[in-house]
């Protein structure tokens, strides 16, 4: 199962970043601002981004539900729009699984506290009880600052608070410095009338302070009930100040009992926030179908010549000439099997067919990254060569591991550049970072993509159109993309050697096993191309005057 999060800000000190990138350092997570296509799910954190993407449907969805603003009509619509579309909705409110399961599949999510910055500490003495309260203040009132400004004028004690736009002196603070606000105070108030969670009395909890908090707000309902946990009506002025007056009587006493607050919190751990995604996922989907311990049919030897081809692409002069010696190459050698080349035009080099296609991006990478459903369909077997090869061997070999089960065949790249760590340059450092980001390491075997084969099936399907998305999201070189597929989506890859595919610029041509290659003799433009290839800058460096 591999559960995609679609979220445009994972990498921030704000909460829904950290909540993110926690769920997405798990195993079996992604993160990026687009759907992905070969993902299990694609989940929407928070609903909101499933506006940005209403059309995708290409898999099943989530989304987390984290408040629902009431007065805000914008809002409620789209909280209630994302509800009725999306396959599971997720919460951290018992308030709003409750009313998100009159809808569909909803499950309840344990939010993470981060108990080790959140721990207890000595704290100051004071002459007078400090009243703290932490976030941002929004338009419309959600977060009760005429409560709390009305508390501060009434309470026999100093109210502060941390974040923004709160009527009472208040501090804006780094994430690291939170805790030591927390740590300061002698009560922590909530004036809250919508939360998703809450993360202000949890805190505050770690860190051993009393709380007062509103009913049936954010998580607040399933935190423990004893004596310095302190409820009260939201909105309801009188309610907040009994409950305050209360809190602040044990305080002076000296009744507070610091350790079994931050005790209460044990069950707000980050393992928890993962697996409960982990289970409602894993219910929602019934786990992935075609898994790779299916063992797929098995041809008998030879039996794959009739349901194979070999496909091949070329655009542009140089490409074009060495598509002949390619295609001439094949057929001597494989001569029962069918050539299909993917141009502007026919080449008349004896290829079976021409698929004729418009010329999309300088490197021909969007053709070839369509090749599952470009390629003829009554071909089960499929090889794919660089305009750049010549054929010097019958190459049967590489059909029968298809033949055998395997669903895709690749060879590794030469020389140094067999790690992918070699592979960045000035041109695709940005890709190279968010790649190495996601996979976790940049210590991993570089497949080339200059020649490799595929069997038809439901996930070859998938990783293939997921390989031609991922390629047009920055539209460079395509091993990159390949890398992030190949994590997300695993294929069956049966891994070779430089013998199936000797790049000449780095091996002796006797070496072979079978397919020479000829690196950069199809390439029709010279030097670097910044950025895209199928932008207006790369065809001007081939056209002068733009695109033909």
């Amino acid at each position: 199962m591999r559960v995609h999060i679609v979220c445009r800000d994972a990498t921030s000190d704000q909460v829904l970043a950290r909540l993110a990138g926690m769920l997405a350092a798990a195993p079996g997570f992604t993160v990026s601002e687009r759907p992905d296509l070969a993902a299990s799910v694609n989940y929407f954190f928070p609903y909101l981004e499933w506006d940005r993407h209403r059309e995708f449907k290409a898999t099943p969805t989530a989304a987390w539900f984290t408040h629902r603003d009431i007065g805000r009509k914008e809002k409620e619509t789209l909280w209630a729009e994302a509800a009725q579309a999306v396959d599971l909705r997720l919460t951290s409110s018992p308030v709003y699984a409750r009313e998100l399961e009159t809808v569909g599949a909803t499950a309840l999510v344990t939010p993470p506290l981060d108990r080790e910055r959140f721990a207890l500490a000595d704290r100051p003495p004071h002459d007078r009880s400090v009243i703290g309260t932490s976030g941002y203040v929004y338009p419309g009132g959600r977060k009760g600052e005429k409560l709390l400004a009305r508390l501060a004028r009434e309470v026999e004690a100093d109210v502060i608070a941390c974040g923004e736009g709160w009527p009472v002196p208040t501090q804006h603070l780094d994430w690291g410095a939170v805790p030591g606000f927390y740590q300061s105070l002698d009560l922590y108030v909530c004036t809250s009338r919508i939360e998703g969670i809450g993360y202000g009395p949890l805190e505050a909890m770690a860190c051993g302070v009393p709380v007062v908090v509103p009913e049936g707000v954010g998580v607040f309902d399933e935190l423990p009930h004893f004596a310095d946990v302190h409820r009260y009506a939201p909105g309801q002025y009188a309610s907040l100040k009994a409950a305050v007056d209360a809190a602040l009587a044990r305080i002076i006493a000296g009744q507070v009992d610091h350790r079994a607050l931050r005790e209460s919190t044990w069950s707000y751990t980050a393992e928890a926030w993962i697996d409960t995604h982990l289970e409602a996922f894993e219910d929602l989907l019934d786990l992935p179908t075609a898994p790779l311990d299916v063992e797929p049919a098995i041809a008998a030897e030879g039996e794959w010549r009739q349901r194979a081809g070999i496909y091949i692409v070329a655009y542009g002069d140089p490409a074009r000439n060495c598509a002949k010696r390619a295609i001439q190459s094949a057929k001597a050698f494989m001569p029962d099997l069918p050539v299909v080349l993917v141009s502007d035009r026919a080449l008349g080099a004896g290829e079976d067919a021409t698929f004729e296609h418009s010329d999309d991006d300088l490197g021909a990478r969007s053709v070839k990254t369509e090749i599952y459903d470009l390629a003829p369909e009554a071909w089960e077997y499929v090889l794919y060569l660089d305009a750049d090869t010549e054929v010097v061997a019958d190459i049967s070999f590489l059909f029968q591991v298809l033949a055998d089960g395997w669903d895709a065949v690749f060879c590794i790249n030469p020389a140094q550049y067999v790690l992918a760590r070699e592979m960045s340059r000035p041109d695709n450092a940005d890709e190279i970072r968010e790649t190495f980001a996601q996979l976790g390491t940049d210590e991993l075997l570089q497949l080339n993509g200059g020649v490799f084969g595929f069997r038809r099936g439901e996930r070859t399907a998938a990783f293939f159109r997921a390989w031609h998305a991922e390629w047009k999201r920055y539209g460079k070189r395509d091993q990159a993309a390949l890398d992030r597929v190949l994590y997300r989506a695993p294929l069956r890859v049966y891994v070779l050697g430089n013998e199936w595919n000797t790049i000449t610029r780095y091996l002796p041509p006797e070496r072979t096993a079978g397919i020479l290659h000829y690196p950069m003799q199809a390439r029709r433009w010279k030097g670097a191309v910044k950025g895209r290839l199928d932008s207006s800058e790369a065809w001007a460096s081939v056209h002068p005057g733009g695109k033909a």
